[in-house]
């Protein structure tokens, strides 16, 4: 076990030896620094976080060191059983279930290179090289807030599914119009088709404030629910 000083917040973690360096490059602003810049911005205690595509646990565990409610989704297994750990390190009672989002109830596969699931690149897109896989339970975005009881007062909602995107953002367009938070979307235009991501962008004008939407790198956005009425900046 370690733990690691991030942004004023000691967080507690397995070493995992496959990633050495990681906890220290968060804690050196070198990993997706833009990511825990929004958690300061927007996550407040008391408030619900929504982690969807949750990895090792390393936002949820970060949202949770601010205050925050968490609820994370993590389908791959290997990821899973690592986040598991770090929210036990933490004391992290919320929920975090071991499913993949899409736009249904039932069964599915997702794919990664042989041994490495666990890296945060397993996919539900078959891709080249990509011959190992799991199946797990599929759930789309609204039956999970109504199964888990995700209560309304969210302050930020996390969504990189590696591609599944395609699946969760057309057929949740009345859920997320209906959010009073944003929400930090991580597309993946080498994975997805540009049919798909056309797809995803006419589904977002539909329930975001695209002239509000802020573009990060790495093909990443932070969107505004049409319905939502609070903060006034553009920024």
């Amino acid at each position: 076990m370690g733990e690691t000083n991030i942004r004023g917040k000691l967080i507690k973690h397995y070493d995992n030896p496959s990633k050495p360096n990681f906890w220290q490059d968060c804690a050196d602003n070198k990993w997706e620094s833009e990511g825990f810049d929004l958690l300061d911005e927007y996550v407040l205690p008391g408030t619900a976080f929504i982690d969807i595509g949750a990895w090792n646990g390393v936002y949820s565990l970060y949202a949770h060191a601010k205050g925050a409610q968490v609820f994370a989704i993590e389908p791959d297994t290997v990821a899973y059983t690592e986040a598991l750990e770090n929210f036990k390190l933490n004391g992290i009672e919320r929920l975090l279930s071991n499913i993949a989002i899409t736009d249904r109830q039932n069964m599915t596969v997702i794919y990664n290179r042989k041994g490495e699931f666990g890296n945060s690149e397993s996919s539900l897109v078959k891709r080249e090289g990509y011959d190992s896989q799991q199946v797990v339970p599929e759930i789309d975005l609204e039956y999970m807030f109504a199964l888990f009881g995700v209560p309304r007062n969210i302050s930020l909602i996390k969504i990189d599914t590696e591609g599944s995107e395609a699946q969760i953002i057309p057929s949740s367009v009345n859920l997320i119009r209906s959010l009073n938070c944003p929400i930090y979307l991580a597309l993946h235009p080498h994975i997805l088709s540009q049919k798909e991501t056309r797809l995803i962008i006419k589904a977002l004008k539909e329930c975001c404030n695209m002239e509000r939407t802020r573009y990060m790198i790495h093909d990443q956005m932070l969107l505004f629910p049409k319905n939502i009425h609070y903060g006034t900046s553009s920024n």
